[in-house]
């Protein structure tokens, strides 16, 4: 299942670097959010050299009430990864 990176996850003072806010047009409510918690997420992209880099996380939680999930990374996320696509399985 393919979701958009939204935003990073971030309360009024703090951003969190690994953490984010990813969506998807299909998924709706919670309820149907709740089903993708504790699945792996994968972004990938490429780096200056070109060598394929990968990122690996897990879904934590539903976000809000029209389908957004909380994802957790292994380390913090690039800001050029915002509304980007990644692979949840």
């Amino acid at each position: 299942m393919e979701f958009i990176i939204a935003h990073y996850a971030q309360n009024r003072h703090t951003t969190h670097g690994n953490s984010m806010i990813a969506v998807n047009s299909t998924v709706k409510t919670r309820a149907d959010a709740e089903k993708a918690v504790g699945r792996k997420a994968m972004f990938s992209y490429t780096d200056r050299q070109n060598n394929q880099k990968t990122i690996t996380g897990k879904v934590a939680s539903a976000h809000g009430n029209k389908g957004a999930i909380r994802i957790l990374f292994e380390k913090g996320m690039p800001g050029q990864a915002i509304g980007k696509k990644i692979l949840v399985q």
